[in-house]
């Protein structure tokens, strides 16, 4: 059933909305905070490049305990989860992540009330609104996952994250930026809509410590 959902939700969503102009065409290597280039080893702090560095984190929606989704951490200089990037080819021995390329995007396994993959997706929570929720599916790309798909493009001084699954589905696709969506339950919500809706959120990558905090004191906070 989440199959066959997700590819109707996607092909309403992309008749609604606009294409994104300036998609750079050549694959170059994303760059952290320290300069060096961002690899499938890794992970990465993704953080807001305006707005004192805050970060990206794991919330639930209202009163809901499930699924859980990717918002905008309302406290300044808290890192929020650490993600990795998923080539497609998880056996590539290219391990550099590069522009223009779709990944998957995974939190950490770590303490949740959901049994939920940690891979980010695209959910349909609100009328014209897809949110970034959790529980997608690894690898296996194709029309059946193209709402776990993601890539990072140029923008500015930083980056933005694009929902833009072309060379995952092989079809006609609408391109368009992940921005904020403020929900009814006052959170930032990472995801896509119409513009006037949704704010632009352009991001910078900070490599990750070992220590986490642990999701569930994130959520009772």
């Amino acid at each position: 059933m989440r199959t066959s959902l997700a590819a109707l939700l996607f092909l309403a969503f992309a008749f609604a909305s606009k294409p994104l102009l300036g998609i750079a065409a050549e694959q170059e290597a994303v760059f952290d905070t320290s300069g060096q280039e961002l690899r499938a080893d890794f992970r990465y702090h993704i953080l807001s490049l305006d707005e004192a560095d805050t970060a990206l984190t794991i919330s639930q929606f209202g009163n809901d305990s499930c699924p859980l989704y990717v918002v905008k951490e309302t406290h300044p200089n808290f890192k929020g989860q650490p993600a990795t990037f998923l080539p497609i080819d998880p056996d590539s021995a290219d391990r550099v992540i590069r522009t223009s390329t779709n990944y998957n995007i995974r939190f950490p396994r770590i303490l949740s009330p959901c049994n939920d993959s940690m891979v980010w997706r695209l959910i349909k929570r609100i009328s014209e609104v897809l949110l970034v929720g959790l529980d997608g599916v690894e690898g296996n790309p194709g029309l059946n996952t193209l709402t776990n798909w993601f890539k990072i493009e140029k923008a500015n001084e930083g980056y933005s994250l694009v929902f833009c699954p072309t060379d995952i589905c092989q079809c006609s696709v609408v391109c368009s930026e992940l921005g904020i969506f403020v929900g009814d339950d006052n959170r930032s919500h990472l995801g896509l809509s119409n513009p006037g809706q949704i704010q632009k959120f352009r991001v910078k990558f900070e490599r990750a410590e070992e220590e986490e905090k642990p999701l569930m004191s994130i959520l009772n906070a």
